[in-house]
């Protein structure tokens, strides 16, 4: 531990550093409209593309809601004849190859 003594020396020579703000503690603020966006980027097959479907989650406390949407995904995307796979993938010409589901909780 001796090396380290040369950093701890050099951060403890600083004086008082200003509080240090957790990244990603704010509240979300809400959205206010909804939005769409083409992105083009390079692929080496560019017959299909990837579409990406999101909403905001809720609070990662509401864990109810957080099991429900995902069996709400499950439903919407996991068969060839649920919903989502069934428009964008089983067609004669697809929009994609995949559909998958992600939760992603958030802080409220």
């Amino acid at each position: 531990f001796a090396s380290l003594d040369q950093v701890e020396e050099r951060i403890l020579a600083k004086g008082e550093l200003p509080p240090m703000r957790r990244p990603w503690s704010d509240p979300v603020p809400p959205f206010v409209t909804s939005s769409e966006e083409h992105v083009d980027f390079p692929s080496e097959d560019e017959t299909t593309g990837m579409v990406h479907l999101a909403w905001r989650g809720p609070d990662y406390r509401d864990f109810e809601t957080v099991i429900a949407i995902g069996v709400l995904w499950r439903f919407l995307v996991e068969s060839a004849v649920s919903p989502v796979r069934k428009t964008f993938v089983e067609i004669d010409d697809p929009y994609c190859t995949d559909v998958q589901e992600c939760i992603i909780e958030n802080k409220a």
